[in-house]
This record gives structure tokens, sequence and C-alpha cells, in this order.
């Protein structure tokens, strides 16, 4: 719950509109609880299948993936009709984004020297036979 978006530097107004927020809701607190974000992205964003079923469902199961936190740094707002896979990507790409460039990135370095090394190993090849 306390990750921080990629390419994101909070500045002063920021943390002062947090600030003005946090005094908004006066709760106990025991009552502010929140998702983690691999819960939520669990079995394909499996909580949005169907319009919320899951919760319709087993409230139960579904209150007990929620903990009590301190503070809440994302509140993820949805529209029940919309397609449980974009909702699933969309999450992903936001909370994932940065290991995934990074990942991209380290991937496309290793099949560019593959692909070097073998172009040359081909053309060594070549040379040899003539």
């Amino acid at each position: 719950m306390h990750s921080t978006p990629p390419f994101s530097r909070p500045s002063p107004t920021h943390d002062r509109l947090k600030q003005q927020l946090s005094q908004v809701l006066d709760l106990e607190e025991e009552q502010l609880r929140g998702v983690p974000i691999p819960s939520l992205l669990d079995g394909g964003a499996r909580l949005f299948a169907r319009g919320g079923a899951a919760a319709r469902e087993d409230p139960q199961a579904t209150f007990a993936l929620s903990k009590p936190v301190k503070r809440i740094d994302y509140f993820i707002s949805h529209a029940w009709r919309s397609p449980r896979a974009a909702k699933f990507i969309a999450l992903c790409r936001f909370f994932n984004s940065g290991t995934s460039i990074a990942v991209a990135i380290l991937l496309n370095l290793a099949l560019f020297f593959w692909a070097l090394n073998f172009h040359f190993k081909s053309a060594a090849t070549l040379v040899k036979g003539t």
C-alpha cells in the first residue's frame, strides 16, 4: 500500500493537499482499511469480475482482503460496467510501468547483443567457408 508511482515527485502543493484531505474524514483507526495492490490484482482482478459479484456472493471473504491501514495511498474508483480485463491491464500498467520499462530495456539489449554475436558468427562461418 505504500508504493510510489513511477516518475512521480510530490510537490509542496501536493503535500499540502494531502494533509488537507487527510483531515476530511474523521475515522477511528480501525475503520480505515485498504486492499493491498497485489490482492486487488490477484486472479486477473477477480474482484471486478461480473460487476463485483465477489463482494455480493462472499462479503466476508472480500472484507478479509482488506487490512487496517494508517493511510490510503491510492483510491481506485471504477465503473462496474467497464470490462474487467481493461481494468486489470490499466492497473498493471500503472503500478508496474517502471519495472516493465526496465525489463523491456534489458531484454532489448540482451537480444541486440545476441543478434550481434549471431551475425558475427554467421559472417565468420561464411568467410571461413569461401
